[in-house]
């Protein structure tokens, strides 16, 4: 009974107990600006080697809370064994460059003008496995507003130059945290 009870509260205090997952969609339902370089399997969205593949997925259109977090859940852009080589800034930049990224970017068009505005983007860090890596979007978040704005995220995936390094997309969601996680 103890052990419960401590296990319990141990989740509580955990930064992800109490995330709202408020919108999400699987890369195979975005739109590509290109059917070249890519391939849809599995449930994602896969750039070929030395391809950028480009997706736009229709947004939220009604959420009511704020969104405070991004996330893209990957497969792609692992590093293997570290060197001295990518101890450096730079060398870890260009290890990324040659192995390939992707990025979604949760966007606002005004209805009234047209302009764009990024709410907030998540960047991946790289993983073998499948993986999924947050953004924050401010400190407290913003509720879309339907009635004044569109809203639309934007996914890019880049695979690395060689066969073998490319990078696949599963899906995006946007997530309301109360408190300041990562």
């Amino acid at each position: 009974m103890g052990v419960a009870v401590i296990a319990a509260t141990c989740m509580c205090f955990h930064p992800y107990a109490h995330a709202y997952s408020l919108w999400s969609t699987s890369a195979v339902g975005c739109v590509p600006v290109s059917a070249s370089g890519l391939v849809v399997t599995a449930g994602a969205v896969t750039a070929t080697a030395g391809n950028t593949v480009t997706l736009y997925c229709a947004g939220p259109t009604s959420i009511g809370r704020p969104v405070t977090h991004i996330e893209i859940t990957y497969k792609g852009g692992g590093t293997p064994e570290p060197t001295e080589a990518r101890d450096t800034q730079a060398a870890a930049r260009l290890d990324q460059f040659f192995r390939g990224i992707a990025t979604a970017e949760f966007i606002e068009v005004s209805k009234e003008t047209g302009a764009e505005t990024s709410k907030c983007a998540v960047q991946s860090n790289g993983s073998f496995q499948i993986a999924t890596d947050a953004g924050k979007c401010s400190e407290t978040g913003s509720i879309p507003n339907i009635d004044k704005n569109f809203y639309y995220v934007r996914i890019m995936v880049k695979s690395g130059l060689f066969a073998g390094q490319d990078m696949s997309v599963y899906g995006v969601s946007l997530s309301w945290r109360p408190t300041a996680s990562p």
